[in-house]
């Protein structure tokens, strides 16, 4: 592979990527947009690992099982999340930053508003 003629050495070039054609200014308002998502989207990841924190002992009471079930529970939610971070990697480099990072966002908004609490049954 040749590097472009009228691109820069180590410069960005338009066509390695969905991006745009110069680099952003973080005090645009479009970067300040940037900045607020990657905020927010690092909040939601931290708030997920915080609830998942917190829901451990009831999760081991429900399932009947001891620490060890514990460490199985934590271990895969944790190479689940992994997987789904390479995968949002490989389709954003396909798709697009903006489009993934939006459809993941809206997903898991999604997921967390239509997640209903089941009623306590009268046996418990």
């Amino acid at each position: 592979m040749t590097p472009d003629a009228g691109g820069q050495p180590g410069g960005l070039n338009p066509a390695d990527g969905s991006g745009p054609r110069e680099l952003l200014r973080y005090r645009s308002a479009q970067g300040r947009w940037v900045v607020a998502a990657m905020v927010l989207g690092s909040s939601v990841a931290g708030i997920d690992s915080t609830v998942v924190a917190v829901a451990l002992p009831a999760i081991g009471r429900n399932l009947h099982v001891g620490f060890q079930g514990l460490q199985w529970t934590v271990t895969s939610y944790t190479l689940t999340l992994a997987s789904l971070i390479l995968l949002a990697g490989s389709l954003s480099d396909r798709w697009g930053r903006r489009r993934v990072f939006l459809a993941g966002w809206a997903g898991s908004l999604r997921r967390r508003c239509c997640a209903r609490p089941r009623p306590a049954s009268a046996g418990s």
